[in-house]
């Protein structure tokens, strides 16, 4: 969600408060907003639910650096749809027992609610993460099971979430020391901690999309050289897969990270700059914010799909999973473990590897290399 899903769902009732004196109505703003946030994650949360539990279907084993990766940021994008719907169906159901639409925060939904801003990061560090995999088995494909340990992955995976938990503790405490007898709400109204976690998130989130742009163009150039040298006895499709993948998360990046990003400017210039934009303006910026927090959940939602369609791997782990629905409905264990273990056969040699580097062709037979498969 938007750096500023916080001031969303807690500070868009006193948006105007310093302003001329004019109280703008934010009511009908509420009223699209919270369904449409709760609605919205909990297709998320369905979707991620049903392609975490694929993941771990997928029987092949050991797993590979990338299939580790791909499960983080599944995980990671179902745990920010979760923190993200808690809030938002609070509001909900506030705003249905007030006669008047109004919704009653809490101190419990506005600290849910802060946290989904920090929760923000891991997905864009898990997909971090795959790019970099990526990078290596297209670049480096000779030295990627030597570079890409488990004990790296792991730590790729631990060390951001040691982070983003080490921040959100960090500027809790410098504000709870700095105003020791402040009341939970009174915490959180602050405008130094939110300025802050602004600043803090709007680098880190530019700083990340910088990152992934540039090392996705040097992906795309490689993809575009291998290419650009036909194989004898591989299909064009099979060369053209990986560059169309890359064309689509680098889409992915471009189109739901970016407008957050700007929306988090805006709250800064605005809240450093008090009076700076007049009325109008301050209602068309906030609302621009709202509809960039809805844009968010596009990514999560949008995740699943592409490497759900594009790895076959995943699409057998789908198929596990639904043959696994199915013999919990009839009863059916056997055809289950039957199908299980036939796709575990062949002592974990899924498909052959073919991963071209400076014209020579290099056929490894891997355990579910799925970093090869796009």
């Amino acid at each position: 969600m938007d750096l500023s899903q916080n001031d969303s769902l807690h500070l868009l009732d006193n948006y105007y408060k310093n302003g001329t004196g004019q109280q703008i109505d934010t009511i009908t703003l509420k009223r699209w907003f919270y369904p449409t946030v709760a609605a919205f994650a909990f297709i998320g949360l369905t979707e991620n639910t049903v392609s975490v539990m694929a993941l771990w279907f997928i029987p092949h084993r050991p797993w590979a650096p990338f299939h580790y990766l791909l499960l983080y940021l599944a995980v990671a994008d179902w745990l920010l749809l979760a923190v993200c719907f808690v809030p938002a169906l609070a509001s909900v159901i506030g705003m249905a027992g007030d006669g008047q639409g109004e919704a009653q925060i809490t101190c419990a939904v506005t600290v849910i609610s802060d946290l989904s801003c920090y929760l923000i990061l891991p997905p864009l560090m898990a997909t971090t993460g795959l790019v970099v995999n990526q990078y290596v088995s297209v670049v480096k494909a000779l030295s990627y099971s030597t570079f890409m340990t488990k004990r790296r992955t792991f730590t790729s995976i631990f060390v951001p979430c040691v982070l983003v938990t080490a921040a959100y503790l960090t500027f809790h405490g410098i504000t709870c020391a700095a105003s020791p007898k402040s009341s939970c709400m009174e915490h959180f109204e602050q405008s130094k901690y939110f300025l802050a976690r602004e600043y803090f998130l709007a680098c880190a989130i530019i700083t990340l999309s910088v990152f992934n742009v540039i090392v996705y163009i040097l992906i795309f150039a490689k993809a575009h050289e291998v290419t650009l040298r036909p194989v004898t006895g591989s299909p064009v499709s099979s060369q053209n897969k990986l560059a169309t993948t890359v064309a689509l998360l680098l889409g992915t990046v471009l189109l739901f990270w970016i407008p957050g990003t700007l929306t988090s400017i805006f709250y800064i210039i605005g809240n450093q700059n008090p009076g700076h934009f007049d009325q109008d303006m301050e209602f068309s910026l906030n609302t621009l914010q709202l509809a960039s927090n809805i844009m968010f959940f596009f990514n999560p939602i949008v995740d699943p799909f592409i490497y759900g369609l594009r790895l076959r791997e995943v699409r057998e782990g789908y198929r596990l999973l639904f043959r696994k629905f199915k013999s919990w409905w009839v009863g059916d264990e056997k055809d289950f473990l039957t199908h299980r273990l036939s796709s575990s056969a062949g002592n974990g040699k899924v498909f052959d590897d073919v991963v071209t580097v400076n014209g020579a062709v290099v056929r490894e037979i891997s355990h579910m290399d799925m970093s090869q498969e796009i």
